[in-house]
């Protein structure tokens, strides 16, 4: 299939180049999902790899400009060369909105700031902030989340917020219908629900943070 995109790599700017990009959702309809403050949705685009540069591979993930009239999101628009098996190539196009956009140029930092900066004084004051990180394997997940890791762990040892808190951490892997305990030799744990709603996790360690180590 490698092989295919860059054999087609010509035809595919070129029918890149033609497109006339669909239009947007409607901003008079848009749903109330969108640019609701409980649940923000943002996606980074990946920049090619060096290799890809140098092999040839043509950019498939284009962010559109935010129109005038586009109260919330932005658009990204995603095209992929087709292998039809009874003709030439045909190109498929499809467009996604999200809340935020993040483009290739984008740092981790500028990702933290706009997306998990609110999470930090929610979960100070005894909410729950929560990060999804979606994607293939080799998107950039561990790339981002790692240093978004390390930006948390600023935040909270800082010492701008306001008031002491007690802090701990707990790290878990989940493998299909298994969870494991990966601060402690990875042993298994298990997760529960209570009366209430409560998810707990049986036999997970919680560890006492006093500052960011750095090594």
């Amino acid at each position: 299939m490698d092989q295919f995109y860059l054999q087609n790599a010509a035809l595919y700017r070129k029918l890149v180049g033609a497109l006339k990009p669909r239009a947007g959702p409607d901003p008079a309809q848009q749903t109330p999902t969108v640019g609701n403050p409980s649940m923000v949705v943002g996606a980074r685009i990946r920049p090619l790899l060096d290799e890809d540069v140098a092999a040839g591979y043509p950019c498939a993930v284009f962010p559109r400009q935010r129109s005038s009239q586009q109260r919330h999101g932005s658009v990204v628009d995603i095209h992929d060369l087709y292998n039809h098996p009874r003709g030439r190539p045909i190109l498929k196009s499809f467009n996604y909105e999200v809340d935020r956009l993040f483009d290739a140029d984008a740092s981790t930092e500028e990702i933290f700031d706009n997306l998990v900066t609110d999470l930090i004084p929610l979960a100070w004051d005894g909410g729950i902030g929560t990060l999804f990180a979606y994607g293939q394997t080799g998107s950039g997940k561990t790339f981002t989340v790692s240093r978004l890791e390390e930006l948390v762990a600023d935040a909270l040892v800082s010492g701008h917020q306001n008031g002491e808190r007690r802090l701990h951490i707990t790290i878990i892997e989940l493998a299909g219908n298994s969870a494991f305990d990966l601060l402690n030799s990875r042993e298994p744990i298990s997760i529960r629900e209570d009366s209430s709603g409560t998810t707990h996790l049986s036999g997970a360690n919680e560890h006492p943070v006093q500052y960011r180590k750095t090594s």
